[in-house]
């Protein structure tokens, strides 16, 4: 029992850490100051902030930002990561960014990290058993801000885990300067739900709300398009950039139906997988399909 409490006890003193600490404070008056401030700008819609939606999207950004997700699954792994790097791989460590300015390095390792994470996107639309984890971000019928932090953690950990050996292979950033701050604002900017674009030229290589909002369209056919997290590059390189950017008619998912909980979409995915497989029941529609009109 002694030992049981000394260990909630630390598990307390870590987590009142985290939730004072610089990075996590500043963050959350950074997002809430921006979404304050873009809601004045661009339509005063507070409607939105008192749905089930955002209390759901709320939670995730607690999840993540607060460091639950990191304690529980993205430490461990990153350790691991590490470890087999360092003991196995370190020969093929290198650093083809090393002779560059700090901030053209900062920009390399940016654009590497997004590629990849363009990457695994189009994997998660594309292969039926990692979409079962990857709908989850589907799921808002009404966009907010913080959908942006509405990810699966098992989604997490494959982006994380992908991203991370070939990162670490390149070198790491340890003393180089990362505006993580200004790129997680760009994304949850993108997911606001505003007619807002960058225009033809800068619009081809940041993704706007207006882009995006094309990505998160119920229809599969919109949604299996625009897959940039931060840059819309990667879309108009490979030809999964989607011309018609004006608002989808209904957002979220016709299939599944996901329950609009951050306590049941926790487990949902591995149900999900159980029905693919033919447990528990007869085997609902295809994800990527449209339930036809009646």
């Amino acid at each position: 029992m002694n030992e049981l409490w000394g260990w909630a006890l630390l598990m307390g003193q870590k987590a009142g850490r985290i939730l004072t600490g610089e990075r996590f404070v500043a963050t959350v008056l950074w997002v809430f100051a921006f979404v304050v401030l873009a809601e004045l700008v661009t339509g005063r819609r507070w409607k939105r902030y008192l749905t089930r939606t955002f209390l759901t999207d709320l939670t995730y950004f607690f999840f993540f930002t607060a460091g639950v997700y990191y304690f529980l699954f993205s430490r461990p792994v990153e350790r691991l990561a590490h470890w087999l790097v360092t003991t196995h791989l370190q020969s093929f460590v290198i650093n083809p960014f090393a002779g560059l300015p700090v901030v053209l390095q900062a920009l390399a390792f940016i654009m590497l990290i997004d590629f990849c994470e363009w990457c695994m996107h189009r994997l998660g639309h594309a292969n039926k058993w990692y979409w079962k984890f990857h709908c989850i971000h589907h799921t808002p019928e009404t966009l907010t801000p913080l959908s942006k932090f509405r990810i699966h953690w098992a989604d997490m950990l494959i982006f994380g885990t992908f991203k991370a050996v070939p990162i670490l292979l390149l070198g790491h950033m340890n003393v180089v300067w990362m505006p993580y701050l200004p790129l997680g604002i760009l994304q949850v900017f993108s997911h606001f739900d505003v007619d807002v674009h960058y225009g033809p030229v800068l619009g081809r290589l940041l993704v706007s709300p207006r882009y995006h909002r094309v990505h998160h369209s119920a229809d599969p056919a919109q949604r299996n398009t625009n897959f940039g997290i931060i840059f819309s590059c990667w879309d108009y390189i490979f030809g999964t950039a989607n011309p018609d950017l004006t608002r989808p008619k209904q957002l979220g998912l016709l299939e599944p139906r996901v329950p609009d909980s951050f306590a049941l979409q926790f487990f949902y995915p591995f149900i999900l997988v159980g029905r693919g497989l033919g447990l528990g029941g007869p085997r609902p529609q295809a994800e990527n399909e449209v339930r036809p009109a009646a």
